[in-house]
């Protein structure tokens, strides 16, 4: 496991995730490209060089400073999580966020407490939160039509069958046989996901591009944020 330390907002990440197809690989590649070309400084610590004191001294007093694992996993995050929550304590005067991946939403549960601590962001094409009052609304609707609760996946198939199903036959009623010119101008708040498609080519389809991302905030206030 390695960590990209580096002074950057997590919202400048938006623009350029949806222009990739987002693998850990492929977005610790494409983010190093960037910040390169953005000349925004960074620093790569590797294995057992993840130390309180190497974090400290990654890290600029006058910027934001955005911690970005180049794992995703839940083994990656064990290891990392005490070594962030000791260095923020340490050191409440710098600003330090921390920022993953989809499959964190999987992990919530284990690790609420240092998701708020740490200012977590991740990004995601899908998510909900039974919280939400759109998804307790569906939720409810769900259970009285079919006598069961939906199973709980990642994503939610009942909710993205329903987010699915909504945009394409609003589309259709809207635009008919031209919504596929008029994808972009289709607009629904989805429960769980969104849809921004692109045309690969002229000759191809269209692709979903569609991020969101998820903030745990140090207030302890859950946002999902929408960004286009």
């Amino acid at each position: 496991m390695s960590i990209l330390p580096a002074s950057l907002q997590p919202p400048m990440l938006s623009s350029w995730m949806q222009k990739m197809v987002i693998k850990t690989s492929g977005f610790i590649k494409g983010l190093k490209e960037e910040l390169k070309n953005k000349r925004i400084p960074f620093t790569e610590l590797k294995g057992e060089n993840i130390t309180p004191e190497s974090l400290k001294a990654a890290m600029n007093h006058s910027m934001d400073n955005v911690f970005i694992p180049t794992s995703g996993t839940n083994v990656a995050l064990i290891k990392l999580l005490p070594q962030l929550i000791v260095t923020s304590r340490d050191n409440p005067d710098y600003r330090m966020q921390l920022f993953g991946y989809p499959e964190w939403q999987t992990y919530t549960n284990d690790h609420l407490a240092s998701f708020y601590e740490l200012d977590t962001y991740f990004y995601a094409s899908f998510y909900t939160n039974n919280l939400f009052p759109e998804a307790v609304q569906f939720s409810s609707a769900y259970r009285k039509w079919y006598s069961k609760d939906m199973l709980n996946s990642f994503p939610k198939y009942g909710m993205l069958g329903f987010d699915t199903g909504y945009f394409f036959l609003k589309g259709l009623s809207q635009y008919g046989n031209k919504l596929e010119d008029k994808l972009d101008k289709v607009a629904v708040t989805p429960i769980q996901t969104g849809f921004k498609f692109e045309r690969v080519n002229n000759w191809g389809g269209f692709i979903n591009r569609k991020v969101f991302f998820v903030h745990f905030t140090k207030d302890f206030e859950l946002i999902k944020l929408d960004f286009e």
